[in-house]
């Protein structure tokens, strides 16, 4: 019974540690009540972070970047090149506002959608503010400093639950001796 109850607490612990990961809290839970916690954690700790990329609001800079291109593509096909260059330059503006507030997220995407800018506004004879952010710079500082993040929180958790299954078996070891249970 001991067991049984210790099992399960553990299985939900791992399975929260699991929730921002892409197997997920019910993938986790399954996985620790199926085989074991510590079959359950090992697998939890191998799948990967979920991406932060899909967290974006409805009513963020990516909306309204979004909708500024698309009124811009649709100036540009009645040939109204000025006006688009104005609603090119303004989607820039808060795609770049955006990305250095923190709000969007720098990914494969948003990396497109920046040369993409840079592409047609220097197309339609606009020129590309001094102060803007390049993404795809950005997005490999991003990427290597996620990385260590992601090995020393990997290293955090090996060693979590290496102590988690020495104090199992320590308890184990402890009930076994004395009869308790």
């Amino acid at each position: 019974m001991v067991i049984f109850i210790l099992w399960l607490i553990l299985s939900f612990v791992i399975a929260s540690a699991g929730s921002s990961r892409k197997i997920g809290y019910g993938g986790s839970l399954v996985c620790c009540l199926l085989f074991s916690p510590l079959i359950g954690g090992i697998v939890t700790l191998l799948s990967d972070k979920k991406s932060a990329g899909s967290n974006i609001q409805h009513n963020s800079p990516a909306t309204k970047y979004g909708d500024a291109i698309e009124e811009a593509k649709m100036l540009e096909f009645k040939g109204k090149k000025e006006e688009a260059l104005d609603k090119y330059m303004d989607g820039y503006y808060l795609f770049q506002t955006g990305i250095k507030k923190k709000q969007m997220f720098v990914t494969e995407k948003t990396i497109k959608a920046d040369a993409e800018f840079r592409e047609k506004i220097t197309e339609l004879e606009g020129t590309i503010p001094e102060d803007t952010v390049n993404v795809s710079d950005l997005h490999k500082t991003i990427v290597e400093e996620s990385e260590a993040k992601r090995k020393k929180g990997n290293r955090i958790m090996l060693i979590f639950f290496g102590v988690l299954v020495l104090v199992v078996f320590i308890f184990l070891f402890l009930v076994n001796q004395f009869g308790v249970q």
